[in-house]
């Protein structure tokens, strides 16, 4: 059975073939989110839409729209049948989660699910213990232990699907939006990362330290963070979480040639920086402008022992620290009195004392920032 954009779909040689078992001209079956089919009648199969759950009697040859209780228009996500009460069924909306004791034909909402939490990608209830039910949302995995009377919030990763191991119960395995796959040995109260490598995730900004690569990503929660690798990417470790960087937005990381413990994070908002890899950070002041907003970073050897230089893009023109961002001095770029937004800077690997400036009217090279006194 298979659930898609034109309908449901079913097979019956292992799927080798297969044939559309919902009406082409029902419109309201061509969105497909779920399928879930009655271990006892084969017969008896429902769809969740993008326009209610709907559901058959006679093996898809007539179809009729299940929702007395559940709110109007809602998306359904997922359909599980108590296999022991087969007239018992969970379903996953964008409205919330909602229990049916009459094989569809009526709905009661649960209340213990807070509104933020209003899209559930799946539901799930425990193979051997019937009262407590999982309920994966976009804001992380809620647990009932009372048959869905009150929900707990176990974790916040944002959760598509999940699986229990048919040999042990407790064992837990949990598909995520960006963070790849997760697994629980005890029931959804811990969770470990079961990724090999590096998944696919928002990456908003990569550097290298020396022989370090970081890589930072956003919008993935307590997945979220600093990444960092110490192979050329071809392993992965979390170094600084969302958490320890007390933010899930950074947008800027910067390392330091010549000093490859040292990196540099930082958003509009906020600079920071770590003397160990990563693992902890201090915030730094302004960068010499009151207000100013950060749009790049770049750190370059200076040519002399001592430490590298670091420049700071902001809004309010190009500023440089030669003490790891404890003091900043402006970057004239030109010499009329304009403040220009520096919102990119380039440097070259190849020879590191070489930089270029984006800003708002044009690129300047390091020769152009030397005329003027930034080196």
């Amino acid at each position: 059975m298979a659930a898609t954009r034109d309908g449901v779909w079913s097979s019956l040689d292992a799927g080798r073939t297969w044939q559309r078992i919902s009406a082409p001209w029902n419109h309201e079956l061509r969105g497909v989110t779920a399928v879930a089919m009655d271990p006892v009648d084969a017969n008896v199969i429902y769809a969740g839409t993008t326009h209610l759950p709907w559901k058959t009697t006679d093996g898809g040859k007539n179809w009729n729209s299940i929702h007395t209780g559940m709110i109007d228009d809602s998306d359904v996500f997922s359909i599980f049948i108590d296999p022991a009460r087969p007239r018992t069924v969970l379903a996953s909306a964008c409205s919330g989660i909602y229990r049916s004791e009459s094989a569809g034909e009526g709905w009661t909402k649960f209340q213990g699910i807070p509104s933020t939490h209003r899209r559930t990608h799946v539901v799930r209830q425990h193979p051997g213990k019937p009262d407590v039910i999982y309920a994966g949302t976009t804001l992380g995995l809620l647990k009932s232990v009372n048959g869905g009377a009150s929900f707990r919030q176990i974790n916040h990763l944002h959760i598509l699907s999940m699986a229990f191991d048919p040999q042990n119960a407790s064992r837990l395995y949990l598909a995520t939006e960006g963070a790849g796959l997760w697994r629980s040995e005890d029931g959804g109260e811990s969770v470990k990362q079961i990724n090999e490598g590096f998944v696919s995730r928002r990456a908003v900004s990569l550097t290298s330290s020396e022989s370090e690569l970081y890589l930072n990503v956003i919008q993935d929660g307590a997945a979220g963070g600093v990444f960092l690798s110490s192979d050329g990417g071809k392993d992965w470790k979390l170094a600084a979480s969302a958490a320890t960087l007390k933010d899930n937005h950074i947008t800027q990381l910067a390392g330091c040639p010549g000093a490859p413990q040292v990196i540099f994070a930082g958003n509009e908002s906020r600079l920071l920086r770590s003397r160990d890899t990563g693992a902890k950070w201090a915030e730094l002041g302004s960068t010499g402008t009151a207000g100013a907003s950060l749009r790049s970073l770049a750190c370059m050897p200076t040519g002399a022992k001592g430490n590298p230089a670091l420049f700071a893009g902001t809004d309010k023109g190009l500023f440089r620290s030669i003490d790891l961002g404890a003091a900043w001095q402006p970057v004239k770029l030109t010499t009329a009195a304009i403040r220009h937004s520096v919102d990119a800077i380039y440097t070259s690997p190849a020879a590191p004392r070489r930089m270029a400036v984006r800003t708002t009217q044009a690129v300047l090279s390091r020769r152009m920032l030397a005329l003027h006194g930034a080196f």
